[in-house]
């Protein structure tokens, strides 16, 4: 029974490579991630506004000048469907986030209705502000 055992752990051991090879992932190459929507992004109390779309994403305030980060592919919560939240990483100058939410959201300055809520997270600044499609 010991040979048996023993016989059989070698044949096991022999196919490993040959299992390996064929389970193994094989690398692919990389493209720069592409957002695949285009967003409008207002906050009020400050005034603050983002752009994002296929060229990258644009900050601006009445105070500042325009601020572009490279374009990225939004990040997703893990187990939710894609439209419920995104983030936008923003690597520049000065790194932060953009988070987009689903859901109903007011700018406290008019009557308008946006179906998304954004928190930006740009260095030690937090803002709110609500989205909607381009």
């Amino acid at each position: 029974m010991k040979v048996l055992l023993t016989g059989l752990a070698v044949s096991l051991l022999a196919l490993a490579p040959a299992i390996a090879n064929q389970v193994a992932p094989r690398p692919t190459a990389q493209t720069a991630p592409q957002p695949t929507e285009s967003f409008n992004v207002v906050g009020t109390e400050p005034f603050w506004n983002m752009t994002i779309d296929k060229t990258g994403i644009t900050y601006s305030t009445p105070d500042t000048q325009k601020t572009t980060f490279p374009s990225v592919a939004p990040l997703s919560a893990q187990g939710r469907p894609g439209d419920n939240v995104r983030v936008y990483p923003l690597k520049g100058k000065t790194s932060g986030n953009l988070v987009i939410r689903q859901g109903a959201c007011s700018d406290s300055m008019s009557d308008r209705k946006y179906d998304y809520s954004a928190t930006l997270i740009l260095g030690n600044t937090v803002k709110e502000g609500c989205a909607f499609k381009k």
